[in-house]
């Protein structure tokens, strides 16, 4: 809930939620956690054979129980930030607590912006590679 006038508490989530989750069928290989369901949206209609989630924000770690259980189910999970202090502090601390690799996008800050202003043909020819290598890794 948003709350504009309250100094303290501007967000007040009234329960756990993680974006996208109640989506995944498990019948693709990879699970990729990005920075908004928007973002999402826009990895989902490029037509990768990715499942995407989102947690409430690049600052908000998921919980370990929910990271171990995706683990079981895919064959490797990454994560896909924004390019920003934010974003690449994500990716890091998903590396160090999670053993997940992760990425950047290397020519925008954000997927979702990308398409707008780049176009779905120079996103795709960004993205394509950068998501094969990580998960290569």
């Amino acid at each position: 809930m948003y709350q504009p006038f309250s100094k303290k508490y501007k967000f007040y989530k009234a329960k756990p939620y993680l974006q996208g989750k109640d989506q995944l069928t498990y019948k693709q290989p990879y699970l990729v956690i990005c920075s908004s369901l928007k973002d999402s949206m826009c990895l989902k209609s490029m037509g990768y054979n990715i499942e995407v989630i989102a947690p409430d924000s690049e600052n908000t770690m998921i919980k370990p129980h929910i990271i171990e259980h995706l683990k079981k189910k895919y064959k490797k999970v990454i994560t896909l930030f924004d390019n920003d202090e934010a974003g690449k502090n994500a990716v890091y601390k998903y590396a160090n607590t999670y053993k997940i690799h992760g990425c950047v996008p290397t020519i925008c800050k954000d997927i979702s912006d990308a398409m707008v202003e780049i176009g779905f043909d120079k996103l795709h020819a960004m993205l394509k590679p950068l998501l094969k290598e990580t998960l290569n890794k």
